[in-house]
């Protein structure tokens, strides 16, 4: 019960492990709303200062405190330009910072008019939780925080009518934002989970994990613009997996993809691709040719122990040389020919090759 009541609060029912793997979108998230909200609020606060002018003589103006947020806001804002959208700790610090400015605000604007019921405060409380993708237990905290010192200001600083008003509004926008904190945030991470999951399966071999053709169409281009020097594209494809299949089930066959799908992301970088059935691609950054047969020499090595082989073609280009297509077809004709040799091997049963 006590691990339930954890999950939900700090991970919206999530397990830990779907929270991470959805954290790293809830930062881009919050990065755009904090940069677009910025705008925006700068934008209403301006309006605002414009439409205290008509009222500074029914009751103090809160020119100050409107611009003392506009200025903070656009300082956050200034600093966003310098932060990359995927620094956790940053963007989460910058967001706190945002709400943090938005909520003194309110409270300076209350205790400034204790002959009045607060509004600002009670509408902030109910706006601002609606603003971020957070645990659910730190935008509560806060909110909390929040109304506890607007109770205190009630309390001690207000009288009569305006003070049971403030009160009694305090309790019940606190409380609904309590729910609307949790309720949100639960709403929203899940939202990013279901996102996560289409991409997923958009862009994912299911059985190898690697990335698949739709993903290396996608990124293929890109490759050139990432290197310094030159792109090499090694193309493998896994031999004798039509007669495993065969005589020893598709089980075996998924087996052998999975290990030839392990090994070359161990050997041959992180841009590694299935395109197809037993047809795989890795895409290397700067890589000098004796590292890259010294590599292929490995996984043919640790794939042969495992009873499995690969016919492997590479050809490197400088980053402007080529286009990546180009590329694909000469290794492409290369592993062929390595799988001709493979299958002329007279220790090799026959078999018929497939194009």
């Amino acid at each position: 019960m006590l691990e339930k009541i954890k999950e939900g609060l700090c991970y919206g029912g999530m397990t830990p492990q779907e929270f991470h793997i959805i954290l790293g979108e809830s930062i881009k998230t919050n990065y755009r709303s904090l940069r677009v909200y910025s705008v925006l609020f700068v934008l209403f606060l301006m309006f605002m200062s414009f439409l205290d002018l008509f009222v500074a003589r029914e009751m103090d103006s809160n020119q100050k405190y409107y611009w003392l947020a506009i200025v903070n806001i656009a300082i956050i804002y200034t600093i966003t330009r310098f932060v990359h959208d995927d620094d956790h700790h940053k963007v989460d610090f910058l967001s706190y910072i945002f709400l943090i400015n938005l909520y003194g605000m309110g409270l300076m604007i209350m205790c400034a008019h204790l002959e009045y019921p607060t509004v600002v405060l009670m509408a902030l409380l109910v706006v601002l939780p609606l603003l971020f993708v957070m645990m659910p237990y730190k935008i509560m905290i806060m909110t909390l925080v929040v109304g506890t010192l607007c109770m205190i200001s009630a309390c001690v600083f207000e009288k009569g009518s305006v003070m049971k008003i403030d009160i009694y509004y305090t309790i019940c926008f606190t409380m609904i934002s309590l729910i609307e904190d949790y309720i949100s945030n639960v709403m929203r991470m899940h939202s990013l989970m279901a996102h996560y999951e289409v991409k997923y399966l958009s862009e994912r071999d299911l059985l190898t994990k690697l990335y698949n053709r739709n993903k290396y169409e996608e990124v293929r281009d890109i490759f050139p613009s990432l290197a310094k020097e030159r792109v090499t594209l090694v193309y493998g494809d896994a031999n004798g997996l039509h007669e495993i299949n065969n005589t020893q089930g598709h089980g075996a066959g998924d087996e052998m993809l999975i290990a030839v799908a392990s090994v070359m992301s161990i050997l041959l970088g992180n841009h590694v691709f299935r395109i197809g059935g037993d047809e795989f691609i890795a895409v290397l950054l700067d890589y000098d040719d004796c590292l890259i047969d010294e590599q292929i020499a490995k996984a043919n090595k640790q794939l042969q122990e495992k009873g499995y082989s690969v016919s492997f073609g590479y050809v490197s280009m400088g980053k402007e040389d080529q286009s990546m297509k180009a590329l694909e077809k000469e290794a492409e004709a290369l592993m062929y020919k390595k799988k001709q040799i493979y299958y002329q091997d007279v220790t090799h049963d026959r078999r018929h090759m497939r194009r």
